[in-house]
This record gives structure tokens, sequence and C-alpha cells, in this order.
């Protein structure tokens, strides 16, 4: 790809998102510049919570159990390039699921100063694992860019 800058013209609007190729094939891909730096292979994000509030997220490769309690927030909605038959959520959902979400953040989270700790969120050891043995394999150091 090529950067936001040289593909579209300076002062108008772009698209703040990025795609990483995490498999092809059945192989983990990962990027492995230093400051970012990606894990390799599917993976599911795990919600910890503690009473209503936020506690949390936990990141393993797609086939881990979470942490116990934790809610897996990563579902497919397009396999095989269909849509899941379950469809997709209306936007009303969407816009409810966003709202209680972000009520349930950490109140330091939601306020307009800066909070005094970042949300937790956590890498398992096995994710963590894939990620050097791949770079190893690859010849890419931690301070590759």
């Amino acid at each position: 790809g090529v950067g936001t800058e040289w593909a579209a013209v300076s002062d108008a609007a772009s698209i703040d998102f990025a795609y990483k190729l995490a498999e092809y094939d059945g192989e983990p891909r990962m990027k492995a510049s230093s400051k970012k730096a990606t894990w390799p292979g599917r993976k599911q994000v795990w919600r910890c919570w503690k009473g209503d509030e936020m506690a949390g997220d936990h990141v393993t490769a797609a086939d881990e159990s979470g942490p116990e309690g934790a809610t897996p927030l990563l579902e497919p909605c397009i396999l095989n390039g269909e849509i899941v038959p379950e469809g997709l959520p209306s936007l009303k959902r969407v816009r409810e699921h966003a709202s209680q979400q972000l009520a349930a953040l950490p109140e330091a989270i939601r306020a307009l100063e800066p909070a005094p700790a970042p949300y937790p969120l956590t890498i398992s050891d096995r994710l963590e694992s894939a990620k050097q043995a791949l770079m190893r394999k690859l010849g890419v150091g931690e301070n590759n860019e």
C-alpha cells in the first residue's frame, strides 16, 4: 500500500484505519515494524468485567479460551464472501450496543481529563510466543523498522 499523504489531497478528509494481514492460506502473517508490530494469526478479543464495569480486554489466538467470565467480542459477519446466515445487526442495534459499551467504561476513562492509567489490555502468552517465533523465523529483530 501507499501512505495517506501520497494517495490523498492533504487538505481532504481521509479515513483513519488500516488493514493488517493476519493470516494467508492458513499461515500466520504479521507486520514486524517496531512501532507497528502486530501479532500473527486469527485472534479473539475478550472483554473482562468487574460487576457492570469494563475491567480490561485480553487478546488471544482465535482458538484460545479467554479469562473466566470474559465475553468474546469478535464474531464473523462474512464467511467465504457471504454474509453470515444470522445477518448483520441493524443500525439501531449497533447504536444501542455502542451506547451500552460506552456507559460500561470506567468513569476515569470516560472523563474529559486524561485518565490516570490507560484502559488495561493484555496479550496471551501463546500469542506473544507465536509473534516471537515468527520474528525469529523471518530473521527480524524487535528494533527492526
